[in-house]
C-alpha cells in the first residue's frame, strides 16, 4: 500500500504532467492506490456509517475521501495544489466506488452477497435512482464505465451521474468539483439521463428480449 510520501509524490507528478498519455498513466496509478485505500479503510468505514441500525441515507463518500486524505494534502502549503488534488482524488474515488457498487449489484442477483456490509448502502442508492428515473442502476453503472473511455463530453456525464446519485452531491457541489458553471452540470445530467433511457430503459430491455428470442 502506498504511504503518504509516495502519495504526495504521485500527486506532484500528476499536477506537473502536461502530456495527456502520461497524465492518464499517473491517473491509473492514483486509481490503483485509492483502490487499496478503499478496500482497507474507506469501504469498512462506509459500511459502519451505513449500518443496519442507522436510517441516514445521506452518507457521503466524498466527505470520507476528504477526511482520509486531509493529512496528505495539508503537508503542501499550496492551496491550489490541495484543491486540485482533492478534486482529482474525489473523481478517482468515485470511479473505484462505482465499480464496487456495480459488483455488489451483480452479486446480489447470484445471491452471493448476503453478508456484504455495503448491501444496505447500495440498495438505498439503487432504489433512489430507480424511483427518480425508472432506470436500473446496475445497467446505468455499466454504461458509465464505458463512457469513461469515450471522448468528451461523455466522461463528464458519467461523473455527474455518479456524484449526484451515488454520492448525493448537490448540483452546486458538482459544479465546484468540476470547476464548471452549474448550467453545464444540469445539461450534462439531462443528456446523460436521456442516453441512459435509450440504453437501459424499458424500450431497450424490450428490444433486448425480442432479440434473445
Amino acid at each position: 500500500m502506498l504511504d503518504e510520501e509516495g502519495f504526495r509524490r504521485l500527486l506532484d507528478r500528476y499536477h506537473a504532467s502536461k502530456d495527456e498519455d502520461e497524465r492518464e498513466r499517473i491517473g491509473n496509478e492514483i486509481l490503483s492506490a485509492i483502490l487499496d485505500h478503499w478496500d482497507h479503510e474507506l469501504r469498512p468505514l462506509l459500511a459502519r456509517e451505513f449500518s443496519a441500525t442507522k436510517s441516514d441515507t445521506s452518507v457521503r463518500y466524498s466527505a470520507m475521501v476528504s477526511a482520509f486524505f486531509a493529512d496528505i494534502l495539508e503537508e503542501n502549503p499550496d492551496v491550489l495544489w490541495r484543491a486540485d488534488s482533492l478534486r482529482a482524488l474525489t473523481r478517482y474515488a468515485s470511479v473505484v466506488i462505482s465499480r464496487d457498487i456495480l459488483d455488489v449489484l451483480r452479486r446480489k442477483k447470484t445471491r452471493k452477497d448476503h453478508a456484504d456490509p455495503l448491501r444496505r448502502f447500495v440498495e438505498s442508492r439503487a432504489a433512489h435512482f430507480e424511483s427518480r428515473h425508472q432506470l436500473d442502476l446496475e445497467c446505468a453503472l455499466g454504461e458509465l464505465a464505458a463512457w469513461d473511455r469515450r471522448a468528451a463530453p461523455w466522461p463528464l456525464r458519467a461523473r455527474v451521474i455518479r456524484f449526484r446519485y451515488l454520492d448525493a452531491m448537490e448540483y452546486e457541489e458538482i459544479a465546484a468539483q468540476e470547476g464548471l458553471p452549474i448550467k453545464v452540470i444540469y445539461r450534462a445530467k439531462a443528456d446523460a439521463i436521456e442516453e441512459l433511457r435509450r440504453t437501459c430503459g424499458d424500450d431497450a430491455k424490450d428490444a433486448g428480449n425480442r432479440g434473445a428470442r
